[in-house]
């Protein structure tokens, strides 16, 4: 059985290293925790080690509540000694780093996250040898554009990671990899020297998120919402962050459940009314059609038929990026205590979620799969489309990458710039979001079906067998040749 070793006291003996074989150390979070980073992960090298070609050792980011077993050596980050608690100097190997390459001696490094995560491990490109591949989720255009300086006798282990980044990043790694052709037109652009490969994309389980018939779908809304099959119901999968914009899914449901809401004679647009966002009131219908200027304008029917799944970890409903409870109160969506318009799931916490046979059912007991989000990939998108759920997306980022064509893609006028991450951030249109969600759900016949086997048909073509051997071709290709590397001198001494 694979051990999960502690930094502090690790030794070669520990990792069961084969000599004869390359050893490749992957970074991001550990395969044993509840994260998209770490789902891919299982999927990509869990295929790969089946070949018996390479020792695999993991440093693995927050591996506080393991949910998977490990298949392979797993280093955990460092802990307190007082509490057992992940040691905030340490989340991404700012400290345990150093040993750690020392003892692994690895003959390759595969590294994927965000690229502020990679710095504290590219920050010591002067002292690895071998090469490094990033594979890279870019879900917005960078803010930092050249390199920091950091001055003298500044502590690596105490510089938050996203004050370095990107160019660090992309120019200490051997291979530049991004999930998807949106993060390849960025990364280009931005850094045209750098050696960005071409995208290889995330997959889906298509056997386990399988296509129901719609007797099976209305028999799981009902088990697992209490509604029957003349309710419609659309679900977002996230966490609760502010990129995912989940606050216009909760007024898309306001104002369509409330028929706040006109419609344009002229072009068909929906237009949401008016709202003093100051006393979080509705407070007259727009005279004019916000997209053609049409004067002719129908009231819109309340959609009381209409509800949301919001998969949303319990524990971060009330927290400050986006407080849910609240947020659901003021716009009448429920009560002091509960919601009989909005489900949520009691089991999900930040730290782990539930079995992905059970994601599946939920994926398939909805009407329609709703994220305004921006991702460097977005897992949650591909499984909803293998089980035959129609999606709606945010025409920014990396997902229209694999959705267009198989979903409807709402624009993005507006952006905003987040600066913990150095991303610019889109925004979708309230009315163009709140009429694609409408008009998903309430999909029926012919119409219905064709939009449930476009987007299966199109979750068929991201299969992960295919996917883990384009890795495995191009990790032999980094250990017999180590590619260009744009690093010439170190950011800090580490």
């Amino acid at each position: 059985m694979p051990s999960v070793l502690n930094p502090n006291n690790l030794v070669r003996s520990q990792l069961c290293i084969d000599e004869s074989k390359p050893t490749i150390l992957l970074v991001t979070d550990s395969v044993a925790v509840h994260t998209g980073l770490a789902q891919l992960c299982r999927n990509i090298w869990g295929r790969i080690q089946k070949t018996g070609e390479f020792n695999i050792v993991q440093l693995g980011w927050w591996h506080e509540y393991p949910v998977e077993q490990a298949a392979w050596p797993l280093i955990t980050t460092q802990k307190s000694p007082k509490n057992g608690a992940l040691e905030p100097a340490d989340y991404y190997g700012h400290i345990s780093l150093n040993k750690i390459l020392d003892v692994v001696k690895p003959q390759a490094i595969w590294v994927s996250s965000d690229p502020w995560m990679a710095v504290p491990l590219m920050a010591r490109r002067q002292r690895i040898s071998c090469p490094i591949i990033a594979y890279l989720a870019v879900d917005g255009g960078p803010l930092d554009l050249y390199p920091r300086t950091l001055s003298a006798g500044e502590d690596p282990g105490r510089v938050a990671p996203n004050q370095l980044g990107w160019h660090e990043v992309v120019h200490a790694a051997n291979y530049v990899v991004p999930y998807g052709s949106y993060g390849y037109r960025v990364l280009t652009h931005f850094y045209p020297e750098a050696n960005v490969c071409e995208p290889i994309p995330l997959g889906v389980d298509t056997k386990v998120f399988k296509y129901v018939s719609q007797d099976e779908r209305d028999d799981l809304k009902q088990q697992l919402f209490g509604v029957g099959p003349d309710q419609r119901v659309f679900l977002s999968v996230s966490r609760n962050q502010m990129r995912k914009n989940l606050a216009y899914n909760f007024l898309a449901l306001h104002f369509l459940r409330s028929g706040h809401y006109t419609v344009c004679q002229e072009c068909g647009a929906f237009n949401l009314w008016h709202r003093d966002y100051a006393t979080c009131t509705d407070i007259r219908p727009r005279s004019k059609c916000y997209k053609c200027g049409a004067g002719s304008m129908l009231p819109g029917a309340p959609a009381s038929t209409l509800h949301y799944y919001a998969h949303v970890p319990t524990d971060e409903m009330l927290q400050d990026s986006l407080r849910l409870v609240p947020l659901m109160q003021q716009l009448d969506l429920m009560g002091a205590e509960t919601s009989d318009c909005v489900f949520t799931n009691t089991k999900l916490r930040s730290t782990h979620g539930v079995p992905v046979e059970e994601m599946a059912r939920y994926y398939a007991a909805c009407d329609a799969f709703a994220m305004p989000s921006n991702e460097g990939f977005g897992l949650p998108f591909i499984e909803a489309m293998s089980t035959g759920t129609p999606v709606v997306a945010l025409d920014y980022s990396a997902p229209p990458d694999f959705l267009r064509g198989a979903a409807t893609l709402v624009p993005s006028e507006h952006a905003w710039c987040e600066p913990p991450t150095g991303y610019w951030r889109g925004l979708p249109d309230p009315h163009a979001w709140t009429q694609a969600i409408y008009e998903t759900c309430m999909l029926t016949g012919e119409a219905r079906e064709a939009a449930r086997q476009r987007a299966r048909e199109r979750a068929l073509e991201y299969d992960w067998d295919g996917i883990a051997s384009r890795w495995h071709e191009l990790v032999s290709q980094a250990l017999s040749s180590s590619g260009p590397s744009l690093w010439t001198q170190p950011i800090i001494g580490v």
